[in-house]
């Protein structure tokens, strides 16, 4: 492998950076600890505890304390893949476990592991019924390589797709592992000779991991940037609820695929059977079909409020520089559509490097033709090939970037370059592992821009009703630290968007741990007004509460306590409270 000393030490200098307290894995500072180690290590106290004592003895013992650890913990193993396994049929459960416990018996040596895999591999695969389709090529990885770190933490790696290829590129210059397929034998040596090489490298820079686990986060943190798990379970969340009838995007009901899906699959077989015989004319022919195309109107309905194609706007390119502009697109699709291979992220930065310059120096910059030169490209590659390449959209990137990555990923008005191409390549990758993670499947890119563009275009979202604009998450965070409260923006966040998307918000946990302070501060954060209604632990003395309270069993009959918030909620509407919630504390 061709080691990348120069990358290494960068990533070593974003690994201190975003712990400031971190010296070393050995003196490794609490931020590091709270936020990379230490649900592991309690993870790996339990599979010791729990798990260990009954690796190697009756499969179906060992198979159901093995996912009955993995169910308290979503960290490593989506809740939709331990779900699955836990509803399969008892003899194919028992089969899987056996599948697991003869890696575990070739554990000592890693190539014996690795050529125990295969067997795994077409073990699993056996097992897949007709109603349980979804033990997919990721879910084996996951539960396998999972065990084995668990096991042995100081020899063994949990293999993650989303960043194991991604640091492969950057400091081996190598893709270590491969989408939509099983860890094989090759790929399980090749990736522990990788592992090695890091932490030889770790060592050698005074890092000193104590076992693969620090290794493990070693590499997560520098390919990952920030991800907001909790944002992105609330837009699953709405994605579901929108489309009513939706299951996965493999059954994906009616109403996604005519808001969402229809007309796109219908311009990919336009642009097959008419642009691709033209992709050797000249520029000028292929432009104009491109364009015309474009401007077409489908059988398919466009969504409402669908925004991004600029198509009128090519209308603005003077005619007599059409014909290099269609040359650059022709040139572009060339070089980044390959017939046998996937393009190298190396290849589609220089790439789009290129093509921003050409485009820039022919058409300049001025009167939104940057985001013409995007959208034209962009667009393109995705009709060509829908299986990897992304749309990038200004509006619709830049909603996904803040919400799942806290930050935008396209300047306004910014000239196309590969650094922009490759960051929404890689977000668009890393929803897509997300998504499969959550038991959505996309069948391509074209699933993953749809499921951001439903980020973008919120439905049903509250709005005050004075109509000023409510504070962002980041003002809403300040004022509260300001008044001594110590909450995190992502907790905080989480409590944001589950009122916006829910309407109210129960809180529940022991007196003292600030429900009721936090209610307060971000009513008056957000300039709203507050209704506390005291519901423990006296609130049963309430006499509005004493109909939805068993005494006997002390407990409150949730349908009807439920009953009970809408209505206070509602007297509390009659008053004429311009409240944008209705907290219940």
């Amino acid at each position: 492998m061709d080691w990348n000393q120069v990358e290494f030490e960068k990533a070593c200098e974003r690994f201190r950076m975003r712990y400031p307290d971190f010296k070393s894995f050995e003196d490794p500072g609490e931020g590091y600890l709270q936020e990379e180690r230490r649900y592991k290590i309690e993870l790996i106290g339990l599979y010791r505890e729990r798990v260990q004592p009954h690796a190697l003895e009756d499969a179906e013992e060992f198979m159901g304390k093995y996912i009955g650890i993995l169910g308290s913990n979503q960290n490593l193993i989506s809740h939709f893949s331990v779900t699955k396994l836990k509803n399969l049929p008892p003899d194919k459960r028992v089969k899987f476990g056996e599948l697991l416990q003869g890696v575990l018996r070739q554990s000592q040596s890693t190539e014996n592991v690795a050529n125990s895999l295969a067997e795994y591999t077409a073990g699993v695969s056996s097992i897949n019924t007709s109603d349980n389709k979804s033990i997919s090529a990721s879910t084996m990885r996951a539960f396998v390589s999972l065990l084995l770190m668990l096991d042995q933490p100081d020899r063994y790696i949990y293999f993650t797709f989303r960043y194991w290829q991604e640091a492969g590129k950057t400091l081996a210059r190598d893709q270590l592992v491969y989408r939509g397929v099983p860890i094989s034998n090759e790929e399980f040596l090749r990736c522990n000779k990788f592992v090695a090489q890091v932490r030889r490298a770790l060592d050698g820079a005074g890092l000193r991991p104590k076992d693969m686990v620090d290794v493990q986060s070693f590499l997560y943190v520098i390919v990952q940037p920030a991800w907001d798990q909790a944002n992105f379970d609330v837009e699953c969340e709405k994605f579901r609820n929108r489309y009513e009838g939706f299951i996965d995007f493999k059954n994906s009901g009616e109403l996604y695929a005519d808001t969402v899906r229809n007309f796109k699959d219908e311009l990919i077989e336009i642009y097959n059977k008419e642009l691709v015989p033209m992709l050797d004319n000249n520029g000028s022919d292929f432009f104009s079909k491109y364009h015309e195309i474009l401007e077409r109107k489908l059988d398919a309905q466009r969504p409402e409020k669908w925004e991004g194609w600029r198509v009128h706007l090519a209308d603005k390119i003077p005619d007599h520089k059409q014909e290099q502009f269609g040359e650059l697109l022709q040139n572009l699709l060339s070089e980044c559509v390959s017939d046998d291979d996937l393009v190298s992220d190396k290849k589609l930065s220089k790439a789009f490097d290129r093509y921003g310059q050409e485009s820039s120096e022919l058409l300049g910059n001025e009167d939104r033709m940057p985001s013409i030169v995007r959208v034209s490209a962009t667009l393109l590659l995705m009709l060509a090939r829908p299986d990897e390449f992304m749309h990038a959209i200004f509006a619709v990137w830049n909603s996904a970037g803040k919400c799942l990555r806290g930050e935008p990923l396209i300047k306004p008005n910014a000239v196309v370059c590969g650094k922009i191409v490759l960051s929404c390549q890689q977000l668009a990758n890393d929803v897509w592992d997300a998504l499969e993670d959550e038991g959505f499947r996309p069948r391509d890119m074209i699933d993953v821009q749809s499921f951001f563009w439903s980020i973008h275009n919120p439905e049903g979202m509250p709005q005050k009703t004075d109509g000023t604009p409510k504070p962002s998450a980041v003002e809403i965070l300040k004022h509260i630290q300001a008044e001594g409260m110590r909450i995190g923006e992502v907790t905080l966040k989480r409590y944001i968007t589950s009122l916006d998307t829910r309407g109210f918000l129960i809180l529940a946990g022991p007196s003292g741990t600030g429900k009721t302070w936090l209610t307060q501060l971000y009513a008056t954060a957000v300039g709203a007004r507050h209704q506390l209604v005291p519901v423990a632990p006296n609130w049963a003395a309430n006499e509005d509460l004493l109909g939805y309270f068993n005494p006997i069993e002390g407990e409150f009959h949730a349908t009807t306590f439920l009953q009970f918030v809408d209505q206070a909620a509602e007297q509390w509407d009659k008053r004429g409270s311009d409240a944008q919630e209705f907290h219940l504390v």
